[in-house]
């Protein structure tokens, strides 16, 4: 309970603000102090107007953000307006869907969160690299963020704001690959750069914008994947669903870098579904729904993506594994390998010799027989194929992802 309750006799409007505060610190914390419930129930005015201004969304006290004042908030936007940017070329829009989602191609990660950095601008960049790179190359990676946070200082400003422009142009002017997330964890905090050229692994060679046209954007999205985009964030802070229409929102004011990742229509109501980086407790789980084909918010007017992607995946030390003799002996009796044993080998016993996939050929190694998804979880078997099943051949299941998975 609130320290101040029982001196503030609360009763009527502020006992119903009260309530709501003790629904928010019971789902999100909070410190209990008379300053924090005095900017929470000014969030609480907000909001009302939020729902008369924007009633196809749902805004709500129970945001993780309902206890901060809008301008401490709108600290960790971080986005810088983009005055250099060059259009790319005009797209066929002939086959645009009506309806498209990147997250059921595989083109992007779970939900991630800044924190209070406001470093939008380099989840903005690494959410496009990671899905435009899924598109091209078909290997999905998390790349880190953290990396442009502390290396990309000549025209970025890490947790003070950046540009995704500006961020690809730093890739490739200093022909700098981003890192895996694991290889440069996300610390949310300004620090000095120890990138390592050994464990880059996602490469750009160029980057454009597109058109303002939102039909232009849609065929840029399923040409290129996920776009990085600029955008007012000011109407984010409490919406909690629906799709968003704001009555005032300043296409001019860019504020915050997100990512479009699909585009829908509900109850008639044509949206984008832009990714954010505020945690899966924002929003629809990360996601937010905004109204589409009406330059809302600025959405339209700074979409960029890198071009030129070239992804890699790198190989890891040799691990021991464990090997049973009830596990695959030979390249005729691959359907007995279950568990950690992948792609390859399954394909080989499947449908013929057609399969013989390398490490460099990157995937997930889930799908049955299809070569191009062989890759982390790679096999020994698939590189010794070729031996057409020779008895003395074991199947070491020498997985080469880091899981040790074996049979």
């Amino acid at each position: 309970m609130a320290k101040f309750a029982v001196a503030l006799g609360a009763v009527g409007a502020l006992g119903d603000d009260l309530a709501k505060y003790h629904e928010f610190q019971a789902q999100f914390g909070g410190n209990g102090g008379e300053d924090e419930f005095r900017v929470f129930s000014s969030n609480l005015r907000t909001i009302e107007q939020l729902h008369e201004s924007d009633p196809t969304a749902t805004f709500s006290h129970l945001s993780p953000f309902a206890a901060i004042a809008p301008e401490e908030f709108r600290k960790r936007n971080g986005y810088q307006p983009n005055v250099h940017a060059v259009q790319g070329p005009l797209l066929d829009v002939s086959s645009v869907a009506a309806s498209y989602d990147a997250r059921d191609h595989g083109y992007v990660n779970a939900i991630k969160d800044q924190g209070g950095c406001g470093s939008c601008w380099a989840f903005s960049t690494v959410a496009n690299v990671e899905g435009a790179g899924a598109k091209a190359t078909g290997k999905l990676l998390s790349l880190s963020e953290q990396q442009l946070v502390d290396c990309d200082t000549v025209n970025d400003h890490g947790c003070q704001g950046g540009l995704p422009s500006n961020a690809f142009q730093y890739m490739i002017d200093g022909g700098v690959g981003l890192q895996g997330e694991s290889a440069y964890p996300y610390t949310g905090s300004d620090g000095s750069c120890h990138a390592s050229k050994s464990q880059e692994q996602a490469f750009i060679t160029g980057w454009l914008q597109t058109s303002t046209d939102e039909t232009q954007i849609a065929a840029a999205l399923q040409q290129y994947g996920p776009l990085s985009i600029g955008i007012n964030a000011a109407n984010f802070q409490f919406y909690t669903g629906g799709v968003s229409s704001p009555f005032l929102c300043n296409p001019r004011a860019l504020d915050h870098g997100v990512a479009i990742v699909g585009f829908g229509t509900d109850g008639g109501k044509d949206y984008w579904t832009i990714r954010n980086s505020w945690g899966t407790s924002w929003g629809e789980d990360g996601y937010i729904r905004i109204a589409r084909g009406k330059g809302t918010c600025g959405l339209n007017t700074d979409v960029t993506t890198a071009t030129g992607i070239s992804t890699q995946i790198l190989a890891e030390e040799p691990m021991e594994v464990e090997v049973k003799e009830s596990g695959c002996s030979n390249l005729w009796n691959m359907d007995i390998c279950v568990l950690g044993y992948q792609t390859c080998c399954l394909g080989l016993g499947r449908v013929g010799f057609g399969c013989a996939c390398s490490l460099s050929e990157g995937g997930s190694g889930l799908a049955l027989g299809e070569c191009g998804d062989c890759g982390a979880a790679y096999t020994s078997c698939c590189d010794s194929w070729a031996n057409e099943g020779s008895d003395d051949e074991v199947c070491t299941c020498d997985v080469t992802d880091g899981s040790g998975v074996v049979v």
